[in-house]
């Protein structure tokens, strides 16, 4: 090896491949562990001849490289070579890894300048590559009677080869992260290189290996670490890996005669700078240890620092600091916790005029601040520790005016620092005390704002009251705007209004009457006192009062107006945020109510708060409408005089809802409260002519267009009957009476929203068609647009086909074998259909109560027909039949107004012509039948009663008498044999109990007067 020649060149070639062979460099690894003695005696000599292989190739390495034969080494055995060392290097025979390791030195001395780069990419993959070490080869057992042999083996106890040779292992790739993250590879080779305590020691051993001294060429040291790495092996001289940092301390003593940080900082102090940038880049290092050892090596470099000397590189060591706070690595948060006490203590350092000149602090001020309220702003986690050093920088700067220009940078983290540093256990505790008492609950409530207004921060807040001028105050009025808007904690926000309660009381020059800042915060404590904490509330009123006196009344009353009472029409779409936002409404409302003078509230002002209150006094929702009630009840003590007083805010307010809000339940809400203003407004007297009146026909004409362009839904019959509600109070009239709009009874129909009403009485459920028909019936009987007797009979008609087709739909549903149809429809007592059909039903009989002889009014219609009074009474009779308590209570009464009607107005009387004649024998004795079941129907007397009643009244009637002695004589002259219903006169009276007889006697009187 060590000649020159081609024939030894060619013997060298001959001698690496046979020990490449021996050491097995050609086989695969992970091969199949041995079970039989035959194979297992074959492993052991084979692994022994690999050994042997790998210390002949150190051995001859070592001899070229020490005859200086480079060019002798062939370049195709490099990469075979390097990789038999590192396979030997992660086994369990002690010297051949020492050998492996040389060798890794010597072969990279061996080879060629342009092939290190090569090399030490196959020498770092290959290291990258040792995972598991189990033997000379790296291998998992494949089957699992060969893992429980393992794990029985395992099981014997640590194997002290097997650790050493895994903290070998470890040892390699930490020296090998170390020289990636100097971008210098061959650092890798040059920490490998120094000497370490070794058992070689033979005069044998260290003739052919010497593995206890460096085996680089000095004239290779500048390649393997150059000066300009000298800066970034600080951080290393604290690593936890000792191998590795006895490694580095080795190099830095062979190279730079070092061998101790402080030495490499006082030594080369001129590169003081670097290292300290080195050593912040290595704090943000993506491997642990490194930040670990960093962290060590900032708290070393940077204690006792002044200003001028880490000026430079202050912002972004603090920067780093903070990202390692919130480090999720154990190893570094073990560490980090000193490492902030040293930043902390040197940052109050930093700004100590006692350690530092004036002039120092004055521009250390300048920097630290901005940094800490942009940390404080980004980093939840650091927030403790910033307003811990801000609190002890206002303390360091009591009594000078260092901090003068910095006011309003500094109250707005001290006013977060009141909720962020109360103990967090008590909001656990606020959530549960209130649900089990809120009483209670209020109580811990006021004692915690009362805790904060006595804190440390709440202190130093006041102590920085004096330093505000109008220039601060302009520049802190938007930050404390959003403290108190958006402040996490009840204790922020009430500790915002408190500071400007004293910035008012203490400093009143810095807030000018009526200039920009006592508006706009004026503006800001007025949304405040929406807060939903009770305590915020009445600090924000408190506020609220001071700072009103410095605005005028007519500000307040914009600031009302926009910022409270419009404020509503953000939450368009969100019900429920909508709903809580108008119970804080509410409880703001009575506050400014409440604490401001009568003289600071302008008649304009409280006109708007009674609008907007009458309204949601309708509200769905009872938390709501429990708010609203007493701010309506404060501002008005009679509901009929607040409506006297405020009907056109309030008809303004009800129009705007309608026009502005895409929510049903808002409308539904807001139909509710037009029905109500239209019944109060009906009542006021001397009535005034409401047809005439703008603002109520603008709330019609709102109320009409939402009925026209909303689309079927559950609830619309309420807005359908808001618009015929407040359609009748601007045109009701009596009869022989002029309409109060003088308009025709086309165009009065047409802006009543007539067509509309009448469409809906024939879509959506039930219950709103009957809504409808009821708003029809109500319209019509207010203005007297009675239509002809055909068009209540077909709402009837249509009502009717409505209901049997969900009776069928009923009926057409599967049950169990002999269960009964429920009844759902028909026959149930107070259900949508018979509600629906009762309507229909009313507003039919109704329209025959409009039949007169004379027809002296545009309202009055002819004298009905016969086939007309058929139709009604065989409808009448269908429901009866089917029908519930309820709705045959509902027919009887109507056929007793109906009959009476015709006896007052003598219809059905003219010659020969009579009511029981007009309806025919069959029907009369239908009748009759229907009302002998009624006055004997054993449910209730309620029914019984009026059932005599109409059976009295039709036999005292001299044209309405023939429908009972029409079916009477019928009764009575049916066979005994005949299976007929109706009941003669004696065995009807006969039925009657006891007790509806002596309250009917009169009628029955009259019934027993039919006898011939």
């Amino acid at each position: 090896a060590g000649e020159a020649t081609p024939a030894a060149t060619v013997r060298t070639s001959k001698l690496i491949h046979r020990l490449l062979e021996l050491a097995g460099a050609h086989e695969e690894e992970g091969r199949n562990i041995p079970t039989s003695d035959a194979a297992k005696a074959e492993m052991a000599a084979k692994e022994r001849a690999q050994r042997c292989g790998i210390v002949w190739l150190t051995i001859l390495l070592r001899r070229m490289l020490r005859s200086g034969s480079q060019a002798s080494l062939p370049a195709e055995y490099v990469d075979p070579i390097c990789r038999s060392f590192v396979r030997a290097a992660a086994g369990l025979s002690i010297f051949v890894a020492d050998c492996s390791l040389k060798g890794m030195c010597l072969i990279f001395a061996l080879t060629p300048p342009d092939g290190r780069t090569e090399l030490m990419k196959t020498m770092f993959a290959s290291i990258s590559n040792r995972t598991v070490v189990s033997n000379m080869f790296v291998g998992t057992p494949d089957t699992a009677t060969r893992k429980e042999m393992q794990d029985g083996k395992d099981a014997g106890g640590p194997n002290s080869l097997k650790i050493t040779a895994k903290e070998r292992v470890d040892l390699l790739k930490d020296l090998m992260f170390l020289s990636r993250e100097m971008s210098h590879p061959p650092l890798f080779i040059g920490l490998l290189d120094q000497p370490v305590g070794s058992i070689w020691t033979g005069e044998i051993l260290r003739e052919a290996l010497d593995l206890q001294m460096p085996s680089i060429p000095d004239e290779l040291h500048p390649q393997l670490c150059p000066k300009v790495l000298r800066p970034k092996l600080y951080p290393f001289f604290f690593h936890s890996n000792g191998p590795l940092r006895q490694a580095v301390v080795a190099l830095t003593a062979s190279y730079f005669s070092v061998e101790s940080p402080q030495q490499l900082a006082t030594k080369f102090s001129e590169e003081w700078p670097q290292i300290a940038r080195n050593l912040v880049a290595a704090l943000g290092s993506g491997r642990v240890a490194t930040r670990e050892a960093a962290v060590h090596a900032a708290q070393a470099l940077f204690r006792g620092k002044v200003w001028s000397d880490i000026n430079f590189i202050f912002e972004d060591l603090w920067s780093i600091a903070i990202r390692l706070m919130d480090d999720m690595e154990e190893r570094v948060q073990a560490v980090v916790k000193p490492f902030m006490r040293m930043m902390r203590n040197l940052t109050l350092r930093l700004c100590d005029t006692k350690l530092s000149n004036t002039t120092d602090v004055e521009a250390a001020i300048k920097t630290l601040i901005p940094l800490l309220l942009t940390t404080c702003e980004r980093y939840t986690h650091a927030q403790p520790l910033c307003f811990d050093i801000i609190r002890e920088m206002i303390k360091l700067a009591h009594n000078t005016n260092l901090l003068s220009a910095y006011v309003q940078d500094l109250i707005p983290p001290l006013l977060v620092s009141l909720s962020m540093m109360e103990n967090t256990a008590l909001q656990y505790w606020q959530f549960h005390i209130e649900a089990a008492d809120a009483s209670k609950g209020r109580e811990l409530e006021a004692a915690r704002v009362s805790n904060s207004r006595d804190s440390e921060s709440m202190k130093l807040i006041r102590q920085l009251v004096p330093l505000v001028t109008e220039e601060n105050a302009a520049a802190l009025a938007p930050r404390t705007r959003d403290s108190l808007a958006r402040g996490v904690g009840a204790n922020t926000r009430v500790g915002a209004c408190d500071l400007w309660i004293a910035i008012c009381a203490e400093r009143p020059s810095a807030v000018p009457t009526g200039g920009q800042v006592a508006t706009s915060m004026l503006r800001c404590c007025a949304g405040a006192l929406l807060d939903q904490n009770r305590e915020v509330r009445n600090a924000a009123a408190s506020c609220f009062a001071s700072l009103a006196r410095r605005n005028t009344p007519q500000e307040l009353t914009r600031v009302v107006s926009e910022r409270l009472l419009q404020k509503d029409a953000e939450f368009r779409t969100d019900d429920a945020q909508r709903n809580a936002f108008r119970v804080s409404l509410a409880r703001a409302l009575w506050e400014v109510c409440r604490r401001c003078d009568d003289g600071a509230l302008e008649p304009e002002l409280k006109a708007s708060i009674a609008a907007k209150a009458f309204g949601l006094r309708w509200s769905s929702d009872q938390e709501v409408k429990t708010g609203w009630e007493p701010l309506w009840s404060e501002l008005c003590p009679t509901t009929s005089g607040g409506v006297e007083r405020h009907h056109k805010a309030i008809c303004k307010e009800l129009a705007s809802a309608f026009e502005e809000n895409i929510s049903r339940a808002e409308k539904m809400t807001s139909a509710k409260a037009v029905s109500a203003l239209a019944a109060l407004l009906d009542k006021q007297q001397p009535r005034p002519n409401w047809a005439t009146d703008a603002a109520v026909g603008e709330l019609q004409n709102a109320v009409r267009q939402a009925v026209q362009n909303l689309p079927v839904f559950e609830g619309s019959g309420l807005l359908v009957r808001a618009l015929a509600d407040i359609g009748a109070t601007m045109h009701r009239r009596k009869r022989n009476e002029p309409a109060p709009g003088g308009t025709s009874s086309t165009s009065l129909e047409e802006s009543l929203g007539f067509p509309l009403i009448k469409g809906f009485s024939a879509k959506g459920s039930l219950t709103d068609r009957a809504a409808a028909i009821r708003a029809l019936q109500e319209v019509t009987t207010a203005t007297r647009l009675w239509q002809p007797l055909e068009e209540p009979a077909s709402l009837y008609a249509a009502a009717a086909a409505r209901v049997d087709e969900l009776q069928k739909e009923v009926e057409n549903e599967k049950r169990e074998p002999g269960e009964a149809v429920p009844k759902r429809h028909r026959g149930k007592g107070s259900s949508p259909a018979e509600e629906l059909l009762s309507a229909c039903l009313d507003f039919w009989g109704l329209t025959f109560e409009q039949c007169r002889l004379e027809e002296d009014d545009d309202g009055d219609l002819s004298h009905p027909e016969d086939d007309e009074l058929k139709a009604f009474m065989k409808a009448c009779l269908d429901e009866f039949s089917s029908g519930s308590l309820t709705f045959r209570l509902d027919i009887v009464r109507l056929w007793k107004h109906l009959f009476a009607h015709f006896a007052e107005e003598k219809l059905f009387t003219q010659g020969d012509a009579s009511v029981g004649k007009a309806l025919g024998e069959d029907m009369c004795k239908t009748l009759v039948t229907a009302i002998q079941d009624a006055s004997l129907d054993a449910r209730s007397e309620r029914l019984r009663r009026p059932a005599l009643e109409l059976a009295g009244a039709l036999s005292k009637r001299e044209k309405q008498r023939e429908v009972l002695e029409t079916a009477l004589a019928a009764a009575a002259a049916a066979p005994p044999s005949a299976q007929v219903t109706l009941m003669t006169l004696e065995k009807w009276i006969d039925k009657v109990d006891d007790a509806t007889a002596e309250i009917c006697s009169e009628q029955l009187s009259a019934l027993r007067a039919l006898k011939p």
